[in-house]
């Protein structure tokens, strides 16, 4: 990237609001963008002067606070403007999103739901000590309720899919060698899990049943069958977590499953699906939702569908 002479920069601070910036453009050979984001620096837009109580509460603030926060302090200027100045003042950002780092410490309903759903639909990364949990963008509210459950102040990711037939997806990550550690010893995820997990089958009984829903919502769902008077459930995962899984689920719920076989996913040897319908399935979504405040709600609206049948 050409730096900026100062024999440019004059002729901006001279001729800017007086030229167009096309002009500006062709005789300085810079970028539109580049001449905007030159002009913030220069404090050349109008309105953009910074005050010295404005720079005092940036020093004040721009280390640690959200970027929200932030723009909402400096009377909503762009967040561009708030970098270029802080760059200018020598303040430095603490670039990693804040997220509570204790919060799967402890076995609790949501950190059981959002280890349930990682282990579905997230990834740890062993090269650094990151975390990834994407959905579908139609889903992207769960994603922000799982952000804020953890307190995690970063921004979700969206992605354009180019491929037929996909859905567009939207992403959190977040950094943390504390989390990755108890996403590990609480709840056996791992690097590189999807042929490799287990079942932690070391949560407590009474949370047992909110990582069912999360892996549920992550990697399975509810299928009406026989012109919708049947309700089926389908997960899936490596044979050894279902069957561990089931287990679980039989010997919590009492839902009679026990004897439902592991279907090996055509094409896998270490993938496969679990499924039961009918009457086991409609306990199984009472189960999993008494007292559930977060789920996937395309997902419970099925079930609800199937109430009256099951009075």
């Amino acid at each position: 990237m050409n730096r900026w002479t100062e024999t440019e920069k004059s002729f901006l601070i001279d001729n800017y609001n007086k030229i167009s910036i096309e002009d500006i453009s062709k005789a300085t050979g810079k970028s539109i963008s580049s001449i905007y984001q030159k002009a913030y620096y220069l404090e050349l837009i109008h309105g953009s002067r910074w005050t010295e109580s404005d720079i005092l509460t940036l020093k004040n603030i721009y280390s640690d606070s959200s970027k929200e926060y932030i723009i909402e302090s400096l009377n909503n200027r762009s967040w561009n403007s708030i970098k270029l100045k802080a760059e200018r003042c020598g303040i430095s950002r603490n670039t990693r999103d804040k997220i509570n780092e204790s919060f799967f410490s402890e076995y609790t309903p949501e950190s059981c739901y959002v280890a349930g759903f990682i282990a579905a639909d997230g990834w740890i990364l062993s090269e650094r000590p990151m975390v990834g949990i994407s959905v579908m963008d139609t889903d992207e509210y769960i994603l922000c309720e799982m952000a804020r459950l953890m307190n995690f102040d970063g921004n979700v990711r969206n992605y354009k899919i180019k491929a037929e037939n996909r859905h567009n997806m939207s992403t959190i990550t977040f950094t943390s060698e504390k989390i990755i550690q108890d996403l590990c010893n609480n709840f056996n995820i791992t690097p590189r899990k999807s042929l490799t997990i287990e079942y932690p089958t070391q949560i407590p009984n009474n949370m047992q049943k909110y990582f069912v829903l999360g892996h549920f919502d992550g990697d399975g769902g509810f299928v009406s069958r026989s012109n919708k008077k049947s309700l089926c459930v389908n997960i899936t995962s490596t044979l050894s977590f279902l069957e561990s899984e089931k287990s679980v689920i039989y010997n919590i719920s009492g839902i009679d499953i026990i004897h439902n076989k592991v279907m090996l996913k055509k094409g896998s040897k270490i993938t496969g699906t679990l499924t039961f319908e009918g009457k086991k399935a409609l306990q199984f979504g009472e189960w999993i939702y008494y007292n559930a405040n977060t789920f996937l709600k395309r997902k419970r609206e099925i079930y609800d569908c199937f109430l009256p049948l099951k009075s």
